[in-house]
């Protein structure tokens, strides 16, 4: 994601430190066990025989805003709704504190309870 800076020069945040963010923001709430990976890319790897980073951050650009997705598992007990709650806060708080760009929009999807 690229942002102009006021004084004329250029910021780019790769995509790979946003998703860092959003995996330790994640991991860091309560209730949650894992970052799911990507069902779509496991399979490419297994066929492929080629490593693909497996995050389950999935992050799209817009002039505006970014549009984040991240599949997680949570620990069995967990409130499903609250956790998901405070995934999309600590996300799109995190992010756009650290980053400087606009989230627009944090979508959670729970894979599994372990």
């Amino acid at each position: 994601m690229e942002k102009e800076n006021k004084s004329g020069g250029r910021l780019r945040i790769s995509d790979d430190v946003i998703t860092e963010i959003v995996m330790v923001s994640t991991l860091d709430t309560d209730g949650v066990a894992a970052v799911a990976n990507n069902f779509a890319d496991e399979f490419i790897e297994k066929i492929s025989r080629k490593h693909i980073m497996n995050t389950g951050v999935e992050i799209k650009n817009d002039e505006e805003n970014m549009q984040i997705t991240v599949n997680v598992e949570l620990k069995e007990g967990s409130c499903i709704k609250g956790a998901a709650k405070e995934i999309q806060r600590n996300v799109k708080t995190n992010v756009e504190n650290m980053t400087g760009l606009k989230v627009g929009s944090v979508c959670v999807n729970v894979t599994d309870i372990v």
